[in-house]
């Protein structure tokens, strides 16, 4: 008897994971107890701020790559000569920024920031995309005299 309720209560658990109770009619909005419409499924809400936590926790412990990213940066921008110290200088005040933002977004993760658990610096992680200076061509380009 006993293994019969067992195994019955483990079917409706697994077979009720990819349902929500407070999923809509139409499958794409969750209605919260406050009125409001999420246009996300329980299952991507959890999934959303698992990924927030995951990036806070993410930036908390590499923040430091902040200096040589803005070394990388400033020497692209400038000359290597006058482009290390700024870059340096520029690596530490976002090392900082970087893991101060990692620290708040692991506090906050379950809560979506303006309706989003999107990142509010650009890039989301210290090794994502270094964009090209707009103000200078780039190095196989020549300028026009």
């Amino acid at each position: 008897m006993n293994k019969t309720l067992l195994l019955m209560s483990l079917f409706c658990l697994f077979s009720m994971t990819g349902y929500s109770a407070e999923q809509g009619p139409t499958g794409n909005a969750v209605a919260t107890s406050f009125g409001e419409e999420y246009p996300f499924k329980v299952e991507t809400l959890a999934a959303c701020a698992g990924d927030k936590l995951l990036r806070g926790l993410t930036n908390v412990a590499t923040g430091t790559g902040e200096i040589p990213r803005q070394l990388i940066i400033s020497c692209r921008e400038h000359n290597s000569i006058s482009g290390l110290p700024s870059g340096f200088f520029t690596g530490l005040i976002m090392t900082i920024a970087r893991t101060v933002y990692g620290g708040f977004e692991v506090l906050m993760f379950p809560i979506p920031i303006d309706g989003s658990y999107a990142s509010m610096i650009t890039p989301a992680y210290v090794w994502g995309p270094i964009t090209s200076v707009p103000n200078h061509p780039p190095k196989n380009q020549k300028t026009k005299e």
